[in-house]
């Protein structure tokens, strides 16, 4: 896992899921451990913007463990 100062922890928690997703050896494979649809998989990895605001929308730190619960990560 990635641990960077110069990142806020929702960049942080993007960049470990991309590394997850090389461990996996495919977006959809990935998304298939996390037991997600493609879409939410994307979502969550490409930080989708909140409709309204425009914002990148957050990941919550139950979210985050439910990636390292799935690759065997510790939290």
């Amino acid at each position: 896992m990635l641990l960077n100062v110069a990142m806020d922890i929702d960049e942080t928690r993007r960049a470990n899921i991309c590394a997850l997703e090389k461990t996996a050896g495919s977006p959809r494979a990935a998304a298939d451990a996390v037991e997600m649809t493609y879409a939410q998989y994307l979502n969550y990895r490409n930080g989708a913007k909140e409709a309204k605001t425009g914002k990148i929308r957050g990941m919550r730190k139950e979210t985050a463990w439910r990636f390292e619960d799935a690759f065997k990560k510790p939290r």
